[in-house]
Formats: C-alpha cells, sequence, structure tokens
C-alpha cells in the first residue's frame, strides 16, 4: 500500500423534510471525525458538506444556516441550497456535484452517523497497488447489507450510496448519475455498473463504519 496523501472531500446529502435535530446530530459525527483525522490519521486536507433540499418548504432558516456555518467553520465548509422542487436523489447530486472542487465527492444519506476514522477507511483502498479502486462503500450498522464481496480486496459488484465515497475525476468520466432514468432508489446500483463498466473496481470496506 502507498502512502495515504491528504485529500479533499465534498460531502453529500439530499435531504426531504428531515428534522433538524437528525441533521445537526450528522454534522456534529462529521466534524468529530474530522477532528480525529487531525489528531492522528491525517488524511484529509479540507472538507465541504452540502445539503440539497428538496422539501417542499426550506428545512433551513437563513439564521439556522448562519449559524451552523459558524459553528462547524474549524471544520468544514457548509453549503446549503434550497432546490425548489422534489429534484430526487440522482438529479439532486448532480446538482451538487456541478461546482465540486474536491478531489473525491461522499454521498451518503442525511440520516447516516459516521464513525471516528471513517475517511481513513475509506480513502485507504485508493492508494493499494493493483486495485483500481473507482468507489468505497462503508459498512452500514446495525443492520449490514446481505451483499458478497471479496474478504482480501474488498471487491464487490454494486455499492449503495448510504455512504459511498469516490473521486471527482470518476464521477466526471462515467457522467454522474442517470437522472433521466432514476429519481431515486437504484440509482446507486447503476452507478455503481457505470464505474465498473469504466474498468474501475468496487470496494467494499467493513473497517469503515455508518451507523444508518
Amino acid at each position: 500500500m502507498n502512502e495515504l496523501k491528504k485529500a479533499s472531500i465534498q460531502i453529500q446529502s439530499v435531504i426531504y423534510k428531515n428534522d433538524v435535530d437528525g441533521l445537526i446530530q450528522a454534522l456534529d459525527n462529521i466534524a468529530n471525525a474530522i477532528r480525529v483525522d487531525r489528531q492522528s490519521d491525517q488524511v484529509l486536507s479540507w472538507v465541504r458538506v452540502c445539503y440539497g433540499d428538496a422539501s417542499p418548504e426550506r428545512v433551513f432558516t437563513p439564521e439556522q444556516v448562519a449559524e451552523i456555518t459558524e459553528t462547524y467553520r474549524e471544520f468544514f465548509t457548509f453549503h446549503y441550497e434550497f432546490f425548489n422542487k422534489n429534484s430526487g436523489t440522482a438529479a439532486g447530486h448532480n446538482r451538487m456535484a456541478r461546482d465540486c472542487e474536491a478531489d473525491y465527492l461522499q454521498i451518503m444519506n442525511p440520516d447516516v452517523v459516521i464513525s471516528p476514522h471513517l475517511f481513513k477507511y475509506m480513502l485507504e483502498p485508493f492508494s493499494v497497488e493493483g486495485l483500481r479502486a473507482g468507489m468505497t462503500e462503508a459498512r452500514q450498522t446495525p443492520v449490514e447489507h446481505h451483499k458478497e464481496y471479496d474478504v482480501t480486496t474488498g471487491i464487490t459488484s454494486w455499492a449503495t450510496t448510504a455512504l459511498a465515497l469516490f473521486p471527482l475525476h470518476v464521477f466526471k468520466e462515467v457522467g454522474g448519475f442517470d437522472q433521466d432514468t432514476f429519481f431515486m432508489y437504484c440509482d446507486d446500483v447503476d452507478f455503481s455498473w457505470m464505474v465498473r463498466m469504466a474498468g474501475y473496481q468496487v470496494i467494499y470496506v467493513p473497517s469503515a463504519v455508518a451507523f444508518h
């Protein structure tokens, strides 16, 4: 394995009528994971967290957005966009990714709580020699997906975007999610197949724990 280089990550969630307290809990744990990375893992350069709001009415008020931005400014930059329509997940993620300048995109459900060392484990496969990783997937707990994967390499046939990470260049190469075919659900399976068809491998990472 090559030494991990520091990477920038844009974390994206499409929200729809979500409870604000639950979203703050997710942000708290992202901030904690970044703090842990700075203290020990040191694989991150910077992080941007984006919420795309597909609700009929705004989940966050301008005052709440300002408060969140200030609260977490030491850890990440925060971007909130109200779509003013129910975009679905595929179109919502494509829309947020247009302005991405990070090395990696991390797609996650807004109700997911990440573990402290998640970034290190999710990034590791991209530095493994002989492994052409194009997408990594975290292990969901307490109920793990029933899927087959190579216990040595983690290679699998598809990944769920409940929490998945991929290089921005891979996302652009495959053209993002197929928003014309998929509103939500199965857009991640289709995306996984496009990643594989482009010559990359989808990697399941059991050590990267996401509470969902």
